[in-house]
Protein backbone atom coordinates (compact mmCIF):
# COMPACT_ATOMS: atom_id res chain seq x y z
CA UNK A 1 0.00 0.00 0.00
CA UNK A 2 1.64 3.32 -1.13
CA UNK A 3 1.18 7.02 1.05
CA UNK A 4 2.25 9.81 0.14
CA UNK A 5 2.16 12.77 3.01
CA UNK A 6 3.96 15.40 4.41
CA UNK A 7 5.63 15.78 7.82
CA UNK A 8 7.91 17.85 9.94
CA UNK A 9 7.09 21.02 8.17
CA UNK A 10 6.68 20.22 4.78
CA UNK A 11 9.16 17.26 4.12
CA UNK A 12 7.73 14.77 1.69
CA UNK A 13 7.31 11.34 2.71
CA UNK A 14 6.71 8.12 0.75
CA UNK A 15 5.92 4.97 2.00
CA UNK A 16 5.25 1.64 0.84
CA UNK A 17 3.42 -1.37 3.65
CA UNK A 18 4.45 -4.72 2.54
CA UNK A 19 4.06 -7.16 5.17
CA UNK A 20 5.30 -10.23 4.15
CA UNK A 21 8.69 -9.20 4.72
CA UNK A 22 11.11 -8.70 7.71
CA UNK A 23 12.99 -5.70 6.72
CA UNK A 24 12.66 -1.72 6.31
CA UNK A 25 14.79 0.23 3.49
CA UNK A 26 14.67 3.55 4.33
CA UNK A 27 15.76 6.56 2.13
CA UNK A 28 16.73 10.34 1.99
CA UNK A 29 16.89 12.08 -1.36
CA UNK A 30 18.82 15.61 -2.17
CA UNK A 31 17.11 16.68 -5.45
CA UNK A 32 20.61 18.01 -5.97
CA UNK A 33 23.35 16.50 -7.22
CA UNK A 34 26.62 16.74 -9.57
CA UNK A 35 24.84 19.48 -11.75
CA UNK A 36 25.06 21.93 -8.40
CA UNK A 37 28.95 21.80 -8.15
CA UNK A 38 30.54 24.65 -9.68
CA UNK A 39 33.83 24.58 -12.02
CA UNK A 40 35.54 25.54 -9.11
CA UNK A 41 33.73 23.04 -6.23
CA UNK A 42 33.00 19.88 -8.51
CA UNK A 43 33.13 16.95 -6.58
CA UNK A 44 32.01 19.17 -3.45
CA UNK A 45 28.27 17.67 -3.71
CA UNK A 46 29.87 14.21 -3.44
CA UNK A 47 32.34 15.28 -0.90
CA UNK A 48 29.20 16.09 1.34
CA UNK A 49 27.79 12.62 0.75
CA UNK A 50 30.98 11.03 2.03
CA UNK A 51 31.70 13.53 5.00
CA UNK A 52 28.11 12.62 6.23
CA UNK A 53 29.57 9.33 7.72
CA UNK A 54 32.71 10.84 9.24
CA UNK A 55 31.12 11.61 12.66
CA UNK A 56 28.06 13.71 14.16
CA UNK A 57 27.20 15.35 17.07
CA UNK A 58 26.57 12.11 19.22
CA UNK A 59 28.75 9.41 17.20
CA UNK A 60 31.97 8.90 15.90
CA UNK A 61 32.79 7.40 12.13
CA UNK A 62 33.61 4.04 14.25
CA UNK A 63 29.82 4.18 16.14
CA UNK A 64 28.08 5.01 13.10
CA UNK A 65 29.40 2.09 11.14
CA UNK A 66 29.43 -0.86 14.85
CA UNK A 67 25.50 0.54 15.46
CA UNK A 68 24.19 -0.94 11.77
CA UNK A 69 26.50 -3.86 11.70
CA UNK A 70 25.75 -4.80 15.07
CA UNK A 71 22.23 -5.25 13.95
CA UNK A 72 23.25 -6.59 10.23
CA UNK A 73 21.72 -3.68 8.75
CA UNK A 74 23.02 -1.68 5.81
CA UNK A 75 23.95 1.69 5.50
CA UNK A 76 25.30 3.99 2.38
CA UNK A 77 24.74 6.51 -0.21
CA UNK A 78 25.55 7.57 -3.71
CA UNK A 79 25.71 11.05 -5.33
CA UNK A 80 24.39 10.90 -9.04
CA UNK A 81 24.18 14.13 -11.77
CA UNK A 82 20.55 15.28 -10.30
CA UNK A 83 19.84 13.62 -6.89
CA UNK A 84 21.83 12.76 -3.64
CA UNK A 85 20.85 9.52 -2.02
CA UNK A 86 21.20 8.59 1.89
CA UNK A 87 20.00 4.91 2.63
CA UNK A 88 19.67 2.00 5.31
CA UNK A 89 18.26 -1.16 5.35
CA UNK A 90 17.42 -2.66 8.77
CA UNK A 91 15.17 -5.83 10.03
CA UNK A 92 12.03 -4.37 11.01
CA UNK A 93 12.17 -4.27 14.89
CA UNK A 94 15.25 -2.04 14.22
CA UNK A 95 13.42 0.35 12.45
CA UNK A 96 13.64 3.15 15.47
CA UNK A 97 17.54 2.47 15.16
CA UNK A 98 17.76 3.26 11.34
CA UNK A 99 16.01 6.16 11.47
CA UNK A 100 18.21 7.57 14.49
CA UNK A 101 21.26 7.23 12.84
CA UNK A 102 20.35 8.36 9.20
CA UNK A 103 18.62 11.56 10.94
CA UNK A 104 21.93 12.00 12.81
CA UNK A 105 23.88 11.83 9.58
CA UNK A 106 21.53 13.79 8.09
CA UNK A 107 21.21 16.65 10.24
CA UNK A 108 23.95 16.67 12.84
CA UNK A 109 27.39 16.28 10.97
CA UNK A 110 30.31 17.84 12.69
CA UNK A 111 33.00 17.62 9.26
CA UNK A 112 35.79 16.71 11.71
CA UNK A 113 39.31 18.66 10.68
CA UNK A 114 41.28 14.90 10.75
CA UNK A 115 38.52 12.79 9.15
CA UNK A 116 38.41 15.83 5.98
CA UNK A 117 42.05 15.05 5.30
CA UNK A 118 41.93 11.48 5.40
CA UNK A 119 38.29 11.16 3.49
CA UNK A 120 39.92 13.54 0.68
CA UNK A 121 43.06 11.62 0.51
CA UNK A 122 40.10 8.17 0.09
CA UNK A 123 38.39 10.03 -2.72
CA UNK A 124 41.32 11.37 -4.39
CA UNK A 125 41.96 7.44 -4.84
CA UNK A 126 38.98 7.03 -5.89
CA UNK A 127 39.47 9.67 -8.67
CA UNK A 128 43.15 7.99 -9.70
CA UNK A 129 41.04 4.67 -9.95
CA UNK A 130 38.87 6.05 -12.55
CA UNK A 131 41.39 7.30 -14.64
CA UNK A 132 43.18 3.73 -14.46
CA UNK A 133 40.26 2.51 -15.43
CA UNK A 134 39.89 2.81 -19.12
CA UNK A 135 35.78 1.50 -19.68
CA UNK A 136 35.27 3.66 -16.55
CA UNK A 137 37.14 6.29 -17.89
CA UNK A 138 35.95 7.23 -20.47
CA UNK A 139 32.38 7.60 -19.92
CA UNK A 140 33.26 10.51 -17.81
CA UNK A 141 35.15 11.47 -21.07
CA UNK A 142 31.82 10.98 -23.47
CA UNK A 143 29.78 13.70 -20.77
CA UNK A 144 32.85 15.76 -20.87
CA UNK A 145 33.02 16.22 -24.80
CA UNK A 146 29.19 16.56 -25.23
CA UNK A 147 28.49 18.66 -22.57
CA UNK A 148 31.21 20.88 -22.29
CA UNK A 149 31.29 23.70 -19.77
CA UNK A 150 28.33 22.75 -18.27
CA UNK A 151 28.08 20.73 -14.47
CA UNK A 152 26.80 17.67 -16.89
CA UNK A 153 30.12 16.98 -18.35
CA UNK A 154 31.66 17.49 -15.02
CA UNK A 155 32.91 14.20 -12.79
CA UNK A 156 30.71 12.97 -9.84
CA UNK A 157 33.86 12.72 -7.77
CA UNK A 158 35.74 15.75 -9.16
CA UNK A 159 39.03 16.51 -9.76
CA UNK A 160 41.96 16.53 -7.33
CA UNK A 161 42.64 19.91 -7.37
CA UNK A 162 38.91 20.83 -6.50
CA UNK A 163 38.31 18.07 -4.02
CA UNK A 164 42.10 19.42 -2.45
CA UNK A 165 40.83 22.61 -2.30
CA UNK A 166 37.39 21.82 -0.34
CA UNK A 167 36.94 23.49 3.20
CA UNK A 168 34.85 23.07 6.50
CA UNK A 169 33.42 26.35 5.57
CA UNK A 170 32.37 25.11 1.67
CA UNK A 171 30.91 22.02 3.32
CA UNK A 172 28.44 24.04 5.65
CA UNK A 173 27.79 26.61 2.86
CA UNK A 174 26.35 23.45 0.82
CA UNK A 175 24.90 21.78 3.48
CA UNK A 176 22.31 24.91 4.01
CA UNK A 177 21.78 26.15 0.69
CA UNK A 178 20.45 22.16 -0.85
CA UNK A 179 20.11 20.34 2.16
CA UNK A 180 16.70 21.79 2.26
CA UNK A 181 13.05 20.54 3.43
CA UNK A 182 11.76 21.82 0.31
CA UNK A 183 14.56 19.60 -1.33
CA UNK A 184 14.14 16.56 -0.13
CA UNK A 185 12.51 13.62 0.17
CA UNK A 186 12.50 10.81 2.38
CA UNK A 187 10.70 7.43 1.37
CA UNK A 188 10.46 3.97 2.79
CA UNK A 189 9.80 0.01 1.72
CA UNK A 190 9.18 -3.00 3.95
CA UNK A 191 6.53 -4.32 7.03
CA UNK A 192 6.22 -1.31 8.94
CA UNK A 193 3.61 1.26 10.18
CA UNK A 194 3.40 4.38 8.24
CA UNK A 195 2.00 6.34 11.25
CA UNK A 196 4.57 5.25 13.23
CA UNK A 197 7.32 6.06 11.12
CA UNK A 198 6.05 9.37 10.35
CA UNK A 199 6.02 10.06 14.48
CA UNK A 200 9.93 9.43 14.18
CA UNK A 201 10.54 11.40 11.47
CA UNK A 202 8.63 14.69 12.43
CA UNK A 203 10.29 15.75 15.26
CA UNK A 204 14.20 15.75 13.77
CA UNK A 205 13.09 16.94 10.05
CA UNK A 206 11.36 20.36 12.14
CA UNK A 207 14.36 21.39 12.76
CA UNK A 208 16.06 21.76 8.73
CA UNK A 209 14.95 25.01 7.15
CA UNK A 210 13.08 25.64 4.04
CA UNK A 211 13.78 26.71 0.76
CA UNK A 212 14.83 25.41 -2.96
CA UNK A 213 18.14 26.18 -4.43
CA UNK A 214 18.08 27.83 -7.81
CA UNK A 215 17.78 25.41 -10.85
CA UNK A 216 20.06 24.60 -13.25
CA UNK A 217 20.53 25.82 -17.21
CA UNK A 218 19.51 22.65 -19.49
CA UNK A 219 23.11 21.67 -21.14
CA UNK A 220 23.75 22.34 -24.90
CA UNK A 221 24.58 18.98 -26.55
CA UNK A 222 28.15 19.46 -28.73
CA UNK A 223 28.54 17.48 -31.26
CA UNK A 224 32.15 16.83 -31.58
CA UNK A 225 35.18 14.23 -31.55
CA UNK A 226 38.19 13.88 -29.15
CA UNK A 227 40.76 11.47 -28.82
CA UNK A 228 42.40 10.68 -25.62
CA UNK A 229 45.84 9.11 -26.22
CA UNK A 230 46.50 6.51 -23.86
CA UNK A 231 49.14 4.03 -23.94
CA UNK A 232 47.13 0.97 -22.86
CA UNK A 233 45.98 -2.45 -25.00
CA UNK A 234 42.54 -1.84 -26.56
CA UNK A 235 40.66 1.42 -27.88
CA UNK A 236 37.86 1.70 -25.72
CA UNK A 237 35.49 4.30 -27.45
CA UNK A 238 32.04 5.82 -27.02
CA UNK A 239 29.49 7.17 -30.08
CA UNK A 240 26.66 9.20 -28.51
CA UNK A 241 23.75 11.27 -29.37
CA UNK A 242 21.49 13.68 -28.01
CA UNK A 243 18.27 12.05 -26.48
CA UNK A 244 15.15 12.45 -24.80
CA UNK A 245 14.58 13.54 -20.99
CA UNK A 246 13.08 11.48 -18.66
CA UNK A 247 9.86 12.33 -18.40
CA UNK A 248 9.62 12.88 -22.55
CA UNK A 249 5.75 11.51 -23.66
CA UNK A 250 8.11 8.74 -25.63
CA UNK A 251 10.39 7.60 -23.25
CA UNK A 252 8.91 3.99 -23.42
CA UNK A 253 9.30 3.97 -27.16
CA UNK A 254 13.69 5.16 -26.45
CA UNK A 255 13.58 2.53 -23.96
CA UNK A 256 12.74 -0.04 -26.51
CA UNK A 257 15.22 1.42 -29.10
CA UNK A 258 17.98 1.33 -26.81
CA UNK A 259 17.23 -2.54 -25.72
CA UNK A 260 17.10 -3.47 -29.48
CA UNK A 261 20.06 -1.93 -30.25
CA UNK A 262 22.86 -3.02 -27.53
CA UNK A 263 21.29 -3.89 -24.09
CA UNK A 264 21.32 -7.68 -23.48
CA UNK A 265 22.41 -10.38 -25.14
CA UNK A 266 20.01 -10.74 -27.80
CA UNK A 267 20.50 -6.77 -29.06
CA UNK A 268 21.59 -6.22 -32.37
CA UNK A 269 24.76 -5.13 -31.49
CA UNK A 270 25.84 -7.88 -29.43
CA UNK A 271 24.74 -10.11 -31.56
CA UNK A 272 26.63 -8.88 -35.06
CA UNK A 273 29.69 -7.48 -33.03
CA UNK A 274 30.52 -10.14 -29.90
CA UNK A 275 28.56 -13.39 -31.22
CA UNK A 276 29.43 -13.44 -35.05
CA UNK A 277 32.29 -11.24 -35.91
CA UNK A 278 34.32 -11.81 -31.87
CA UNK A 279 35.32 -7.97 -32.70
CA UNK A 280 35.24 -7.28 -28.69
CA UNK A 281 34.51 -8.29 -24.99
CA UNK A 282 32.17 -5.72 -23.94
CA UNK A 283 29.59 -3.74 -26.43
CA UNK A 284 26.23 -2.17 -25.36
CA UNK A 285 24.11 1.05 -25.53
CA UNK A 286 22.71 3.07 -23.00
CA UNK A 287 20.77 5.39 -21.96
CA UNK A 288 21.31 8.30 -19.20
CA UNK A 289 17.79 10.30 -19.28
CA UNK A 290 18.10 13.11 -17.09
CA UNK A 291 15.09 16.37 -16.12
CA UNK A 292 15.83 18.26 -19.31
CA UNK A 293 18.09 16.50 -21.53
CA UNK A 294 19.33 13.10 -21.99
CA UNK A 295 22.31 10.71 -23.84
CA UNK A 296 21.63 7.41 -26.17
CA UNK A 297 25.24 6.04 -26.01
CA UNK A 298 27.29 2.96 -27.49
CA UNK A 299 30.38 1.94 -25.87
CA UNK A 300 32.87 -0.96 -26.66
CA UNK A 301 36.53 -1.45 -26.23
CA UNK A 302 38.69 -3.62 -28.82
CA UNK A 303 42.30 -3.52 -30.56
CA UNK A 304 43.33 -1.41 -32.76
CA UNK A 305 43.64 -3.99 -35.54
CA UNK A 306 39.58 -4.42 -35.29
CA UNK A 307 38.18 -0.95 -34.88
CA UNK A 308 37.29 -0.29 -38.36
CA UNK A 309 35.45 -2.84 -38.79
CA UNK A 310 33.85 -2.69 -35.67
CA UNK A 311 32.49 1.26 -36.22
CA UNK A 312 31.01 0.39 -39.20
CA UNK A 313 28.97 -2.39 -38.15
CA UNK A 314 27.95 -0.36 -35.28
CA UNK A 315 27.53 2.79 -37.92
CA UNK A 316 25.40 0.28 -40.18
CA UNK A 317 23.35 -0.96 -36.97
CA UNK A 318 22.93 2.44 -35.53
CA UNK A 319 21.52 3.82 -39.45
CA UNK A 320 19.18 0.52 -39.98
CA UNK A 321 16.92 1.52 -36.96
CA UNK A 322 16.59 5.29 -38.74
CA UNK A 323 15.65 2.98 -42.07
CA UNK A 324 13.08 0.69 -41.17
CA UNK A 325 10.53 -0.23 -38.49
CA UNK A 326 11.09 -3.06 -35.80
CA UNK A 327 9.56 -6.54 -36.48
CA UNK A 328 6.81 -7.82 -34.87
CA UNK A 329 9.29 -10.53 -33.23
CA UNK A 330 11.79 -8.19 -32.53
CA UNK A 331 9.27 -5.39 -30.92
CA UNK A 332 7.78 -8.51 -28.72
CA UNK A 333 11.01 -9.34 -27.49
CA UNK A 334 12.13 -5.72 -26.53
CA UNK A 335 8.92 -5.70 -24.46
CA UNK A 336 9.08 -8.87 -22.60
CA UNK A 337 12.64 -7.91 -22.07
CA UNK A 338 11.69 -4.37 -20.20
CA UNK A 339 8.68 -5.99 -18.28
CA UNK A 340 10.21 -8.79 -17.03
CA UNK A 341 13.18 -6.72 -15.35
CA UNK A 342 10.87 -4.54 -14.36
CA UNK A 343 8.40 -7.27 -12.67
CA UNK A 344 11.70 -9.02 -11.12
CA UNK A 345 13.03 -5.66 -9.82
CA UNK A 346 9.69 -5.53 -7.67
CA UNK A 347 10.77 -8.48 -5.44
CA UNK A 348 13.96 -5.99 -3.77
CA UNK A 349 12.52 -3.41 -1.34
CA UNK A 350 15.48 -1.36 -2.58
CA UNK A 351 15.09 -0.88 -6.20
CA UNK A 352 11.03 -0.54 -4.74
CA UNK A 353 12.31 2.21 -2.85
CA UNK A 354 14.45 3.48 -5.83
CA UNK A 355 12.37 3.58 -8.04
CA UNK A 356 9.32 5.15 -5.82
CA UNK A 357 12.06 7.76 -5.08
CA UNK A 358 12.64 8.89 -8.69
CA UNK A 359 8.83 8.88 -9.85
CA UNK A 360 8.90 11.80 -6.99
CA UNK A 361 11.86 13.41 -7.93
CA UNK A 362 11.02 13.46 -11.51
CA UNK A 363 6.87 13.19 -12.21
CA UNK A 364 5.75 13.85 -8.34
CA UNK A 365 3.85 11.28 -8.43
CA UNK A 366 3.15 7.33 -7.77
CA UNK A 367 3.51 5.36 -10.57
CA UNK A 368 2.70 1.62 -10.94
CA UNK A 369 4.37 -1.29 -12.82
CA UNK A 370 0.49 -1.67 -14.23
CA UNK A 371 0.60 2.17 -15.80
CA UNK A 372 4.36 1.19 -17.17
CA UNK A 373 3.48 -2.31 -18.47
CA UNK A 374 0.57 -0.83 -20.44
CA UNK A 375 2.49 1.91 -21.73
CA UNK A 376 5.10 -0.08 -22.74
CA UNK A 377 2.26 -2.26 -24.34
CA UNK A 378 1.13 0.93 -26.51
CA UNK A 379 4.17 1.26 -28.49
CA UNK A 380 4.29 0.82 -31.81
CA UNK A 381 7.16 -0.47 -34.30
CA UNK A 382 6.36 3.53 -35.72
CA UNK A 383 7.00 4.86 -32.88
CA UNK A 384 10.43 3.31 -32.47
CA UNK A 385 11.31 4.31 -35.44
CA UNK A 386 9.78 7.80 -34.90
CA UNK A 387 12.14 8.26 -32.22
CA UNK A 388 14.94 6.46 -33.86
CA UNK A 389 14.97 9.30 -36.73
CA UNK A 390 14.92 11.92 -34.20
CA UNK A 391 17.51 10.77 -31.72
CA UNK A 392 20.12 9.29 -34.11
CA UNK A 393 21.04 12.13 -36.43
CA UNK A 394 25.08 12.12 -37.48
CA UNK A 395 25.16 15.41 -37.84
CA UNK A 396 24.51 15.75 -33.68
CA UNK A 397 27.20 13.02 -32.68
CA UNK A 398 29.63 12.77 -30.32
CA UNK A 399 32.62 10.44 -30.67
CA UNK A 400 35.41 9.96 -27.89
CA UNK A 401 38.14 7.53 -28.17
CA UNK A 402 40.66 6.41 -25.46
CA UNK A 403 43.37 4.57 -26.29
CA UNK A 404 46.68 3.64 -28.58
CA UNK A 405 45.10 5.91 -31.48
CA UNK A 406 45.77 9.17 -33.08
CA UNK A 407 43.13 12.08 -34.13
CA UNK A 408 44.22 11.21 -37.50
CA UNK A 409 43.50 7.33 -37.42
CA UNK A 410 39.64 7.28 -36.56
CA UNK A 411 38.00 5.66 -39.23
CA UNK A 412 34.40 6.31 -40.53
CA UNK A 413 31.24 5.45 -38.43
CA UNK A 414 28.29 6.86 -40.14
Amino acid sequence: MFKKTHIGGGVTLLSEYIPYVHSVSLGIWVKSGSVSDTKETMGIGHFVEHMRFKGTKRRTAYEIAREIDDVGGHLNAFTSKEYTNFYVKVLKDDIELAVDILMDIFLNPVFPADEMEKEKSVVIQEIKMVEDTPDDLIHDLSFQTMWPDHPFGYSILGEIETVGAITKKMLAAYRIKHHTRDNIIIGAVGNFEHERLSDLLSGPLSAITAGVPGGVQAPQFAARRAVFERDIEQVHFIIGFSALPYTHPDRYSQLILNTVLGSGMSSRLFQKVREKRGLAYSIYSFLSPYRDSGALEIYAGTDTDSLEELLKITGREIKKLTKNPLSAEELASAKGQIKGNLLLSLESTDARLGRMAKNEVYFGRSIDAEEIIQSIDRVTAEDVLAVARTVIDPDRMTAVFLGPIKSGDIPEIM
